[in-house]
């Protein structure tokens, strides 16, 4: 094979793995990004736009008389993005997963920067497991509750302890 040839198929390699590398960077920060747009399957062409963490609706919640600001994740979007990316939370902040249905609702620590307590809580406002301390190293290890559960409620870690929150104890929404 001529030399002339030998470089044209190199040069058209470098070329195509570049621009393939930049095509894989380009999709890897819209999914990380804050907020992304989705074309539904049905087809739809207006996009759902996923809300950033401040445009997402808030709540108040009361755990043995402390009071917790919480962001509510009551959409399949919101549920998947939960925290992930995020670098902390306040003390007295958390996010509320919303479900439509009371089951074993299975976590994991995909995208997070930072530990936390989750707490699982029936739709009757009581816990029904708590796991404490729940580090990103654990990613991809999903933690189950030992009951089903319709509410989610993820805190910086350590403030389940600090409040002695316990399996049996109630949220007030």
């Amino acid at each position: 094979m001529p030399i002339l040839k030998r470089i044209g198929y190199f040069i058209y390699a470098i070329v195509a793995t570049t621009l393939l590398i930049v095509g894989l960077v380009a999709f890897w920060n819209i999914l990380v990004s804050t907020e992304v747009a989705l074309v539904p399957a049905s087809g739809v062409s207006t996009p759902i736009v996923i809300p950033t963490f401040s445009e997402q609706s808030k709540s108040t919640i009361i755990i043995d008389g402390h009071t917790i600001e919480v962001v509510i994740a009551d959409s399949m979007e919101e549920r998947a993005k939960g925290l992930g990316g995020r670098d902390s939370l306040a003390e007295n902040e958390g996010m509320l997963f919303v479900f439509e249905n009371e089951e074993l609702q299975s976590f994991w620590m995909k995208g997070m920067l930072f530990s936390i307590d989750i707490l699982w809580i029936s739709s009757g406002g009581k816990i029904v497991d708590v796991r404490r301390n729940v580090s990103p190293s654990t990613y991809p290890e999903s933690f189950t509750p030992r009951a089903p559960a319709r509410y989610v409620l993820e805190l910086p870690a350590g403030l389940s302890e600090e409040y002695d929150v316990a399996i049996g104890g109630e949220i007030t929404m």
